[in-house]
């Protein structure tokens, strides 16, 4: 940017010699006072009665801030027609060193808006006037598209906030551990800190809210009545759970685990996703099913029955003779 500063008073020597004024003398430096600094010694504002390329550059001057914001091929018109002009005034100077100055490959915003500014100290007072009510309205749209954009990244967190959060938590011991042998398979393949599964159980004639606790090996126990009737409606409409052992109690005949449970929306990505229902089975059944021979196990064991009873046979005859 182009300034201009006073040379003090030059001491002069010999009898007529007389001293030069402070405003005589101005020379150009570069700083950040160059414009304001510059006006208070030259009329660096362009007229609008000027005629000639003193009109044609505040013509430009209006056409590239019309916007209330310049761009680089404005910016590029304006220093090209300086190169190519010049003219008595200041202004002329003023501008072209502090596009000089300023301008770069990209042309950075502060510069922009440096550059902008001495438009407006140069331009006539039409000009800068329109200029500078264009540039304000400009960087209050701006400020309003930002705040905008605050509250709608807020909004958006909020949403994401809520659909992660979790909907319900429960504590409970797990109830019937001592029927259909569930005690073994918590023995067995329970441990603290294991991941269970909370399963809804159709068809229960003591609880139409029935659910299972259980884990890949088998049934650990069910969900006490006092929490069913509130985490089937849960389980029921597809949320996801995040289930886990969190203690297994000892002192009693059997173990009894501890269980916490959290359920997420369905679209929370968190937890895991509910198991299907399963049908009620009554326990004489289940006791059945767990003694009941392997699959396939049925004929291994009538062949060995058969070979038992042909071996008695073979002795008793040999004991015979």
């Amino acid at each position: 940017m182009l300034a201009f500063y006073s040379i003090g008073p030059v001491v002069a020597h010999g009898l007529n010699a007389e001293p030069v004024k402070r405003s005589a003398l101005l020379l150009p430096t570069f700083g950040p006072r160059t414009s304001s600094h510059m006006a208070k010694h030259f009329p660096i504002r362009l007229r609008a009665e000027d005629t000639g390329a003193a009109a044609d550059l505040a013509q430009l001057l209006a056409e590239v801030t019309r916007d209330g914001e310049l761009s680089d091929g404005g910016i590029l018109r304006l220093q090209q027609w300086l190169q190519a002009n010049d003219g008595p005034q200041p202004a002329f100077a003023s501008l072209r060193t502090t596009i000089d100055v300023l301008v770069a490959t990209p042309i950075s915003p502060a510069a922009l808006l440096a550059i902008h500014k001495a438009i407006e100290r140069v331009a006539p007072a039409s000009v800068r006037d329109a200029s500078q009510l264009a540039r304000a309205a400009r960087v209050a749209l701006a400020k309003e598209k930002q705040r905008e954009e605050r509250i709608e990244q807020d909004l958006r967190e909020r949403k994401e906030k809520a659909r992660r959060r979790p909907q319900y938590s429960a504590n409970f011991m797990v109830r019937g551990v001592g029927r259909s042998n569930r005690y073994v398979t918590i023995g067995r393949h329970l441990t603290i800190g294991q991941d269970v599964a909370l399963v809804r159980e159709l068809g229960n004639p003591h609880d139409e809210s029935a659910t299972l606790v259980c884990i890949p090996e088998g049934q650990l126990g069910y969900l006490p009545r006092e929490y069913a009737g509130e985490v089937s409606n849960f389980l029921d409409s597809g949320y996801r759970q995040h289930a886990r052992c969190s203690k297994i109690l000892t002192a009693g005949a059997h173990p009894i685990p501890i269980v916490d449970v959290t359920f997420y929306l369905s679209d929370s990505g968190l937890g895991v996703e509910t198991p299907p229902a399963r049908q009620f089975v009554p326990e004489e059944e289940q006791i059945a099913a767990s003694h009941s021979p392997a699959p396939g196990m049925g004929g291994v064991v009538l062949a060995a029955c058969i070979l038992c009873v042909i071996a008695v046979i073979v002795a008793l005859v040999a004991a015979a003779h």
